[in-house]
């Protein structure tokens, strides 16, 4: 069963804590995952297949949360 509750407006401050939060979730069955828009969505698809080769490498990958549709792999910003 998923549930989806969506709130508007969120301060910056009250979503990073929220975020930043969510692991306690971990292993619930509950979690929580940032809003994105279409665009940024579609922008991590294109990058995915080198997100999940640096990782499968044991390099450092990651998106940001400040600039969610840019990949970073070793902290080098990847386009």
């Amino acid at each position: 069963m998923e549930v989806y509750q969506r709130r508007e407006n969120l301060r910056y401050s009250d979503r990073e804590r929220v975020m930043s939060s969510a692991r306690k979730l971990k292993g619930t069955g509950f979690g929580i995952l940032p809003d994105l828009s279409k665009e940024i969505v579609d922008r991590r698809k294109k990058l995915m297949p080198k997100f999940k080769k640096a990782k499968e490498d044991g390099k450092s990958a990651f998106f940001k949360r400040s600039e969610p549709e840019k990949l970073f792999i070793e902290g080098i910003r990847i386009f």
